[in-house]
């Protein structure tokens, strides 16, 4: 994992947003992209996690990003956004 050297392991996270029917996604906050940029062209090295409500995120998550979806230090996101989150390994 290049967005961070704090894995915590392979996770499942799942959103549900209130009051919205149509196809929702959210960053998981903590980490930005991570891009290079080669001669002219900016490169994607590994792209920050997204969870949607049509299909949930399924990969590793940093500490930080944990921390983002437990809402530490603070909620940094709308209340609105329910996020279950399921440790795979």
């Amino acid at each position: 994992m290049h967005r961070c050297q704090l894995s915590l392991g392979t996770y499942r996270v799942s959103v549900r947003v209130a009051h919205h029917t149509e196809p929702y996604h959210i960053q998981i906050g903590g980490h930005h992209d991570v891009m290079a940029v080669v001669g002219n062209d900016r490169r994607m090295i590994e792209e920050a996690p997204w969870v949607g409500t049509e299909k949930p995120f399924e990969g590793e998550l940093c500490e930080h990003e944990i921390q983002f979806l437990n809402g530490l230090p603070g909620r940094d996101y709308s209340a609105t956004y329910e996020f279950t989150v399921e440790k795979l390994s």
